[in-house]
């Protein structure tokens, strides 16, 4: 099935895209701010996040609940998120009722109100949000993890941001982040699914219509870091959850084909070799896996593992055999095929989902400038060689290049010889 991507830039620079999709009859359609919590103002860490909180609780002419209602009510469903880069407010919903979705998230993201009241009590939420992730181990290591590998750069931050940074953040901060990253030439109106392009454009037009004002971008990249430990965060807790990786490129690097192909042999699906040696042969652990997340400039990788503390050292001696046999040469051409037939495979399963294809498309768009169809991204596969893979895996498993995180009752007796282990401050 071939993807019919459309993308139309409007007078006031906003961008709209759109991925017709045959025998549906619904629609998933989002607006995309390029802005994330890595754009935070410094002393104001987890502001975008907060905005986004902030977008669904009451409009000039809609209060909270009308705005949940008047989704619900057509048999739709709406929510939103804030990540590093973008910000998202999305909706799937019968196709006859597009027009109201953009209604409704244009209405929020240009006309909330952000009275001083519900300012307030969505910084107590955010500030509730933040202590449930104090109280969990496995969160507490996913969100310092990036801390480790950029430090004070705004990429190390956690998007949720910081106690102090929310409780300095005042209401005439929100309006003036609001005033300064809202704005037309930073917005992108996607949809997929039961759609017509020159629909979408008139609705995006009449709905989506923010200020067009100069498109800051205040991004800089992340300095060399130090690398080559692990730093132990010491918490009573039944298991140690342990996130040890590195650096990336940033996604516009065409080895990100290659890498796909080593994550999913080293820890994607109950195949991969960190499953089968840990969980299958070792009987430790019940969550082994590994990742990899990219950015406009980096990128990030890592394995991630909960062990009880009896079990920890043994989980880093299997991790390291396991990075030694990939260096070693251990992906063959047999190997390396059933990687790329099954990446294929779930690539292939994505034009079956329309919020799948609707994500797909506005992040190509945020972090390539263009679509990348299913099928040039299964080409791109069938083009890596086992040798790419094998290199790639000499670069990111070099101890020198690694850092990670250990949350837990963890000491240094049971850390790997090859990373220095230190206390977290």
């Amino acid at each position: 099935m071939k993807e019919n991507y459309n993308k139309t830039v409007l007078p006031n620079g906003t961008k709209v895209l759109s991925l017709p999709l045959k025998g549906r009859s619904g629609v998933a359609v989002g607006v995309w701010m390029d802005i994330g919590s890595r754009d935070d103002p410094k002393g104001n860490e987890g502001m975008a996040h907060l905005v986004e909180h902030l977008m669904f609780k009451g409009t000039e002419t809609r209060t909270a609940l009308q705005i949940a209602r008047e989704l619900e009510n057509v048999g739709g469903s709406g929510d939103a998120y804030t990540s590093r880069e973008e910000t998202c407010y999305y909706a799937y919903l019968p196709a006859k009722h597009l027009p109201l979705a953009l209604d409704i998230t244009g209405d929020m993201i240009a006309h909330s109100r952000i009275e001083e009241d519900a300012f307030q009590r969505e910084k107590k939420v955010v500030l509730e949000e933040m202590a449930e992730i104090e109280d969990s181990p496995q969160e507490t290591a996913v969100e310092f993890f990036p801390s480790v590998l950029f430090g004070e750069h705004p990429l190390g931050n956690s998007i949720l941001g910081t106690p102090e940074g929310i409780e300095s953040t005042t209401r005439e901060d929100v309006l003036s982040f609001l005033r300064k990253y809202y704005v037309s030439g930073k917005t992108i109106v996607a949809a997929a699914g039961k759609v017509d392009h020159e629909q979408l454009c008139e609705l995006a037009e009449k709905y989506v219509s923010l200020p067009v004002n100069p498109v800051l971008n205040g991004r800089t990249t992340p300095p060399s870091m130090d690398s080559g430990f692990i730093k132990l965060i010491k918490k009573r807790s039944a298991q140690v959850n342990i996130i040890l990786g590195g650096k990336l490129f940033p996604i516009s690097d065409e080895r990100r084909y290659a890498f796909a192909i080593l994550n999913k042999i080293l820890g994607i699906g109950a195949s991969s070799l960190l499953f089968h040696r840990v969980r299958e042969e070792a009987g430790i652990g019940y969550d082994v896996h590994s990742f990899g997340e990219y950015f406009n400039d980096c990128g990030i990788w890592g394995v991630f593992g909960a062990f009880e503390q009896k079990s920890v050292a043994k989980f880093f001696d299997i991790l390291r055999g396991i990075m030694d046999d990939i260096v070693g040469g251990i992906i063959d051409d047999a190997a390396l095929k059933e990687s790329i037939d099954g990446l294929s495979g779930r690539l292939l399963l994505q034009k079956d989902s329309v919020n799948s294809m609707l994500n797909r498309l506005a992040e190509n768009e945020l972090q390539l400038g263009r679509f990348v169809t299913v099928d040039e991204s299964i080409q791109k596969l069938r083009t890596v060689t086992a040798e790419q893979v094998r290199e790639l895996a000499v670069e990111l498993f070099d101890p020198n290049a690694m850092t990670g995180i250990a949350v837990g009752p963890v000491n240094k007796k049971t850390c790997p010889n090859w990373l220095e282990s230190r206390d977290m401050a």
